[in-house]
């Protein structure tokens, strides 16, 4: 199977190298997309088998480096992340080609997918540091690609701000600095362990010699940084996203969903790989306490300020479900550094638990993020753009749509019975076990992590109801939203499905993969969780000789929430008919807070209509220094002038008068010769327009 595999990594370029060629045909892009399909498929079905059959094999390639031969192993942690892998990829290059266009961009748009899905296959199946470096410097040379040869783009059918080059570039930056901590955390672990050069050990070398002390400390914080940087998941500045998910927005309006889609749901599971294999596998058990907290502190933090970015700052539904990418990849790596900790204190049971909790979180993360990325590029298809400003109303228009975006959403809310709910139940059933860790700083941590972990759970629930109400309900916000129309036909239909299908079947039967996953449980946490789970429900081990501590069944919470959904269903009907017998009136399910708009305004009023920055008010104004808000959190009053003294305040007042004041002696000299008579009404009439304007001078303001 391995040599398949190998045999597989090696056309993939060459499928890539043939695209000046499939460029000349009419259905060349068409026949990369069915390539990359195929292997898609072909890399979920060999992970599937490898772990079914519990293979562990190891094959050296006839090329390589100077220094020795690329090596190639797949054990049961690399065959569960070809899981999200293949499936990603297949169900991204199900949705078809993204844009039509030739000419300089069609070159880099037919090589992307094949040589991204290459790279990210190499770094699962590395065996050795080169091998896992290489093949994701590879995925970030492909991802950046079609960027930094496209041309502009209409940013009226939802186009980035931010230029494309500069993306590209952000993401090569980053993904060099990943490059050196990885390598500087390989030579540190070699180092300590006596192995051979940093690249050129191969990982069960690694594995038998684990750092210890502070070389331990050093691969620790480079790991962390270098896994984040060299997938571009780590925040470069305040006011953009990472840059791995900056391009995935921009790639999927210029080439394809196939980049886009891989980026946004199978690139933060390459990262939580590359940390399980180096933090957890290699870094051996004989670890302190300490060396779990902080993947586990880092990670809640990541998932926090995901989900706030999700809900209060990003307006595009594609970066929406970037940021919650981001922010579910945090808590899987809470999880593994959770599981870290139980390791250290030989619980072994806990331990197989959190590293289950980060396995299904893994897989979780990349088919939801995939079914939403898919939907926002069938949204964008179907309705001309993608910012929520902009759309409303599309459940009416397309249906088929709204049903998947309403199941990818109900998953990333970790709603029962849905991966996310069984993900995030595991998780924090994992951190309220914590107390039996002997070590009072890691319990701290432990605490503030589950205090973080709830509250990004909060904000993404109002993350993803703001986007589901903004885009699919409430009255159409223009008139390209209102006629709106379905997009992709059977083939969309089978990309939409199979990752909607791998949700539930994650969240009706988390036991029956968590016993797949046996092996590379077996790996991370030194133990197994088979007598804990079983295909219809998992257990949560009690202290000692205690009874189970918690124990999760979801297939019956389904059957109880369908019961419980059609007994509500069958009384609204009967109420809703009232005592006389009318018929129900059918009305909308949202309207946006405000009653039918007029004829004269079939879209309603603009001002009226909630909007993207409206709706996250409230969270700004609970969080009014939250980074990458331009716009202030609450309106402020301009502050009152300084009031002046009665002496500042007479001056002021007879400021304007001095002019009359100064001329009433003129007014006042009469000719000698006139009459008595005309000189003394010459000078009442004087004197009077001298008091008219003192009194106007000195009258009170306002």
């Amino acid at each position: 199977m391995l040599t398949a595999l190998a045999l597989l990594l090696l056309a993939l370029p060459l499928l890539a190298a043939a695209a000046p060629l499939l460029a000349r045909q009419a259905r060349g892009e068409a026949a990369v997309h069915a390539a990359c399909c195929g292997a898609g498929a072909f890399l979920a079905l060999s992970g599937l088998a490898a772990l079914l059959v519990g293979e562990t094999a190891t094959l050296t390639l006839p090329i390589g480096p100077p220094w020795g031969p690329l090596r190639l192993a797949l054990d049961g942690l690399s065959a569960w992340f070809l899981l999200p892998l293949g499936l990603c990829a297949a169900a991204a290059s199900l949705a078809g080609p993204g844009i039509a266009g030739g000419g300089r961009a069609a070159l880099p748009r037919l090589a992307a997918p094949p040589l991204l899905l290459a790279g990210m296959a190499l770094g699962v199946l590395a065996a050795d540091g080169f091998a896992l470096l290489l093949g994701l410097g590879i995925a970030a040379l492909a991802a950046a690609l079609p960027l930094a040869a496209a041309g502009p783009v209409n940013r009226m059918a939802g186009a980035v701000a931010a230029a494309p080059r500069r993306e590209a570039r952000a993401l090569l930056l980053a993904a060099g600095g990943g490059a050196f901590c990885l390598a500087a955390a390989l030579g540190f672990a070699a180092a300590a362990g006596g192995a051979a050069p940093a690249l050129a050990a191969d990982f069960p070398a690694l594995r038998a010699r684990p750092p210890e002390g502070w070389p331990g400390a050093a691969v620790l914080l480079l790991v962390l940084i270098g896994v984040l940087l060299l997938t571009g998941l780590l925040p470069g500045h305040r006011r953009r996203l990472p840059p791995a998910l900056a391009v995935a927005g921009a790639a999927a309006v210029r080439s394809g969903p196939v980049v886009g889609v891989l980026l946004l749901g199978a690139m933060p599971a390459l990262a939580l790989y590359a940390a399980a294999r180096l933090l957890l596998d290699l870094g051996g058990p004989a670890q302190p306490p300490w060396w779990g907290v902080p993947p586990l502190l880092a990670g809640a933090a990541l998932a926090l300020a995901g989900a706030l970015r999700a809900a209060v700052v990003e307006r595009d539904a594609d970066a929406v479900v970037a940021a919650l990418s981001l922010g579910q990849g945090g808590l899987a790596l809470a999880a593994f550094g959770l599981a870290a900790g139980f390791r250290a204190a030989d619980l072994g049971p806990l331990a197989a638990l959190a590293a289950g909790a980060g396995l299904l979180h893994a897989l979780h993360l990349a088919l939801a993020a995939t079914l939403l990325a898919l939907v926002a590029q069938a949204v964008r298809r179907g309705a001309g753009s993608r910012r929520l400003d902009r759309l409303g109303g599309l459940a009416r228009t397309m249906p088929r749509t709204a049903g998947f975006a309403l199941f990818g959403a109900a998953a990333l809310a970790a709603l029962p019975p849905f991966s996310g709910f069984a993900a995030q139940w595991l998780l924090f059933q994992a951190l309220f076990a914590s107390w039996r860790v002997a070590d009072a700083g890691f319990q701290l941590a432990a605490a503030g992590a589950a205090a973080l972990g709830g509250l990004a759970a909060a904000c993404t629930a109002a993350a993803l109801l703001r986007l589901y109400g903004l885009a699919f309900l409430g009255p159409p916000r223009t008139p390209r939203a209102a006629g709106a129309e379905e997009a992709g036909g059977v083939a969309g239909i089978a990309a939409l499905g199979l990752p909607a299908a791998g949700v539930a079947l994650l969240g009706l039967f988390p036991g029956a993969l968590l016993t797949l996953g046996d092996p590379a449980l077996r790996l991370l946490a030194g133990a197994s969780v088979t007598p804990r789970v079983g295909p219809l429900a998992v257990t949560l081990p009690g202290a000692g000789e205690a009874p189970a501590a918690a124990h999760l069944a979801p297939l019956a919470v389904a059957v109880l929430l369908g019961l419980a959904a059609l007994a509500l269903a069958f009384v609204l009907r009967r109420t809703a008919a009232g005592a006389a017998g009318t018929a129900p009136v059918r009305a909308p399910v949202w309207n946006g807070g405000a009653m039918a708009p007029p004829p004269h305004l079939p879209f309603g009023d603009p001002a009226a209509q909630p909007g993207a920055a409206g709706m996250a008010q409230p969270l700004r104004r609970a969080f009014p220094l939250l980074p990458s808000d331009p716009r202030p959190a609450t309106l402020r009053a301009a502050p009152a002038p300084a009031q002046p003294g009665p002496f500042a305040r007479l001056a002021g007042r007879l400021r304007p008068v001095l002019p009359a004041l100064a001329a009433a002696p003129a007014l006042l000299r009469l000719e000698a010769g006139h009459p008595p008579l005309r000189r003394a009404v010459g000078r009442l009439f004087a004197l009077l327009l001298a008091l008219l304007a003192a009194a106007l001078a000195l009258r009170p303001n306002g």
